[in-house]
């Protein structure tokens, strides 16, 4: 999940306008990551670095806080927007089995606690914008495709897909897409490669 958050903060680096990224912990407590950025490719080889988001980052490490503070900066921003404004929102999560209510907190150790975000909930918070501003989401599970926003869903509907899958050897080392599409376009927002990562990083 940390890839796709990393990807989000380089694809809006030069973006002007408010951004901001909510986080259940620190970027750099995540497998994958160094202290700068997130690291995508196999060991002994040419590495991809994509820089952490740090533009008003905030870290919850309670996960029901973090779905109230997602949810209320949602509904904040989008009562506020005027005109022709879009509202960018990028859920970097799991999708619940059953309804892909999008998981905060590990959404592989339950016991530690989760909270869920649904499609009503979702929709509840953005139901006070003007008619003319438009909210698009990127969400990585198709069950969000219908709502009163525009989906930009990696999967299909009920389905959920990867950004950077698991390689068998255990490493997220990505495809010649994202090594092609990060060094063509990620020299200004600080993409690094190639890059030797140290052999304690996985």
């Amino acid at each position: 999940m940390l890839g796709d958050a990393n990807k989000l903060a380089w694809a809006m680096a030069e973006v002007g306008g408010y951004s901001c990224f909510l986080s259940p912990r620190a970027p750099k407590n995540y497998q994958g990551a160094t202290d700068d950025g997130y690291v995508v490719g196999e060991p002994g080889s040419d590495r991809l670095l994509i820089p952490h988001p740090t533009r008003n980052l905030e870290v919850f490490n309670k996960p029901l806080a973090l779905k109230k503070a997602f949810l209320e900066k949602v509904h904040q921003v989008s009562k506020h927007m005027k005109g022709n404004d879009i509202l960018f929102v990028g859920i970097s999560s799991h999708g619940r089995e059953n309804d892909g209510a999008a998981v905060v907190g590990d959404f592989y150790a339950p016991h530690l606690g989760q909270a869920f975000i649904s499609t009503k909930e979702f929709g509840d918070a953005i139901s006070s914008k003007l008619a003319s501003t438009h909210v698009v989401l990127w969400v990585s599970t198709g069950f969000w495709v219908q709502g009163d926003w525009e989906t930009l869903a990696a999967a299909g509907t009920k389905q959920e897909s990867q950004s950077f899958p698991k390689s068998p050897s255990g490493y997220y080392r990505g495809g010649l897409h994202d090594f092609s599409t990060f060094i063509a376009h990620g020299r200004n927002s600080g993409v690094t490669y190639p890059f030797r990562a140290g052999p304690g990083l996985h």
